[in-house]
């Protein structure tokens, strides 16, 4: 009689990455841009930071490249939800277990008898570094939102920098934020380039819509109206929610802030948390 296996979950690095995000279904994958990226650093450039603006899609790239290189792209995905998001210590533990598991896989976490994080990290990278040598690898460094930690904490943020081994040939990283921020580091980094983030093509919008969008001239038109990844998960969040197509069409802005309106006009004036985030919309 045959025993049954139990499904078991594919470890790779961004199970590792306690950082990594949940990427919203559908999840329309950037092949093009991903390919770009991998091809520009394989070039001269150290570094490719990625831009452009609110709710084009630059997290969920980031997320997609490291996914696409699950095997040696560690990644740190900072938010300014609170200071323990984008705490330095916490983030430096927590990249000491992803290249900890890109050695020695099972064996990742921080042993007991090297209580000392940082020093724990940069015996790592050395390991790390002499591992990619022998075998002729590249390994990636996608961090993404560093441009959200407030002002008044900039300190971890050049923490953070300081963390990446920038100017090790086996090395290579990916960011997002404004190019000039980057430049203004007092770290010693190389080629760096930018990468401007595109809206999606017709055959992305197609796809992200497919379920709930059938007519070509209605997705053409939402085509021609929002082509940026954000509006057209606002377009997505109201048809789910019962807007008509052809009544959407008819009152389509063009800017994001009027198509955020259009959405809470559907809101449940019951759901508590709902009505929360619309006030402090409003504000």
């Amino acid at each position: 009689m045959k025993s049954e296996t139990p499904n078991t979950e594919i470890m790779d690095l961004t199970k590792v990455a306690s950082t990594f995000p949940k990427l919203a279904s559908p999840n329309i994958i950037r092949e093009n841009m991903i390919s770009t990226l991998g091809e520009m650093l394989r070039a001269d450039t150290e570094v490719v930071i990625v831009e452009g603006p609110d709710g084009a899609g630059k997290t969920t790239l980031l997320a997609q490249f490291a996914e696409h290189h699950s095997h040696n792209a560690f990644s740190l995905f900072v938010r300014s939800s609170s200071r323990w998001a984008y705490d330095s210590g916490m983030l430096t533990r927590n990249l000491c277990d992803q290249i900890g598991w890109a050695l020695s896989k099972e064996k990742f976490r921080n042993p007991t008898s090297e209580p000392d994080t940082f020093q724990l990290y940069g015996k790592r990278l050395l390991d790390l570094q002499s591992k990619a040598n022998y075998e002729r690898a590249t390994y990636y460094f996608v961090v993404d939102g560093l441009n959200e930690i407030p002002e008044e904490d900039r300190h971890e943020r050049d923490m953070i920098l300081k963390l990446l081994p920038f100017g090790l040939r086996p090395f290579r990283f990916i960011l997002s934020g404004p190019l000039d921020w980057l430049k203004n580091s007092s770290n010693r980094i190389g080629v760096t380039n930018s990468f401007r983030m595109s809206g999606f093509t017709f055959e992305e919008t197609r796809e992200f819509l497919r379920d709930l969008v059938e007519d070509h001239k209605a997705l053409q038109s939402i085509y021609r109206v929002s082509k940026h990844p954000g509006n057209l998960a606002s377009v997505r969040r109201l048809l789910q929610a019962g807007e008509k197509v052809d009544q959407l069409l008819e009152q389509q802005p063009e800017h994001l802030p009027e198509l955020f309106q259009l959405e809470w006009r559907i809101v449940d004036g019951e759901d508590a948390v709902l009505r929360l985030a619309r006030h402090k919309q409003a504000c």
